[in-house]
């Protein structure tokens, strides 16, 4: 355990950390999720990542045992924002099909969960520091994040993405919804 050796954390420190983060997110699940109904449910959302990328940051600046307690109360705050939102935000943006958006998001999240665990593996293994590993994973959850959010918006018809070709842009368009094209190339995703 690199972290707990860095710091030079006792086992029970350790756990400590995991539960006071899983306490915070708890905690702020059941404060929170009164604003699922709410209109403006996305300008929390977002102010909830805002936290999980501070907690993050305060992680990866932690150098004793008080301030990554610290830094673990904020982040479960803000991943118990997250989660406490995150259905109902997508519900909200696919109305018509969100049973499917939601499996989408959780398998989104389900591959997140793999990837980050085999890179942050990898990156601790060639030697480089874990404080590296959490700003390349919060970058990545919050484009992914943009990108399932934004996705009404930016697959409609006759928005072009720069960078992608047209091909590649109706891939991804269609792992978001995959009611698109029900007969064609979503029609693996939905069965």
């Amino acid at each position: 355990d690199t972290l707990g050796e860095e710091l030079h954390l006792s086992y029970e420190q350790r756990g400590a950390l995991m539960a006071i983060r899983m306490v915070a997110l708890t905690v702020c699940l059941l404060v929170v999720g009164h604003f699922g109904e709410h209109r403006k449910k996305y300008l929390v959302f977002f102010g909830g990542l805002l936290v999980i990328t501070l907690g993050e940051v305060m992680t990866a600046k932690a150098g004793d045992y008080r301030t990554m307690l610290l830094a673990m109360t904020v982040s479960g705050i803000g991943y118990g924002v997250y989660e406490a939102l995150l259905n109902p935000l997508i519900a909200q943006l696919y109305p018509d099909s969100s049973a499917r958006a939601l499996n989408v998001m959780n398998g989104l999240f389900s591959l997140g969960l793999v990837a980050g665990a085999l890179s942050t593996g990898e990156i601790v293994q060639a030697g480089l520091s874990w404080r590296l590993v959490l700003p390349l994973l919060l970058l990545a959850a919050i484009g992914i994040t943009a990108l399932v959010l934004a996705g009404p918006t930016i697959c409609e018809s006759g928005v072009r993405w720069p960078v992608l070709r047209e091909y590649q842009q109706h891939r991804i368009c269609t792992l978001l919804d995959p009611t698109r094209d029900p007969l064609g190339k979503g029609f693996h995703i939905i069965q």
